[in-house]
């Protein structure tokens, strides 16, 4: 591939930092859930409630505006080949003129 993958060992100490460091952000997790939990004022949850729905309904609309679109594109393709196909010469023309199928 080019390149390779080489691993550097591990001392104790950047073990410990490590575990240190994943100890406070769970830490950090725990406090903010609690903050969450302890919130007694209800308009914000409310609001962010109010949020999601909005994203989600602007979500919906493009959904729906691609899906007509793309009718669109498939009514004005099948609208296209309909045209070509009239635009054929019909059989019986075809042999008074005395031309045979092309396909």
């Amino acid at each position: 591939l080019g390149f390779s993958m080489r691993t550097e060992k591990s001392t104790t100490n950047d073990v410990s930092k490590r575990l240190l460091a994943l100890a406070h952000l769970k830490k950090s997790s725990v406090q903010k859930d609690k903050f969450m939990k302890s919130v007694k004022d209800k308009s914000d949850i409310n609001e962010f409630e109010d949020l999601i729905k909005k994203k989600d309904d602007e979500a919906s609309k493009v959904k729906a505006d691609r899906a007509r679109r793309k009718e669109e594109r498939k009514k004005k393709k099948r609208d296209e080949e309909a045209l070509n196909k009239d635009d054929e010469c019909d059989g019986d023309m075809a042999a008074m003129m005395g031309f045979s199928s092309f396909n």
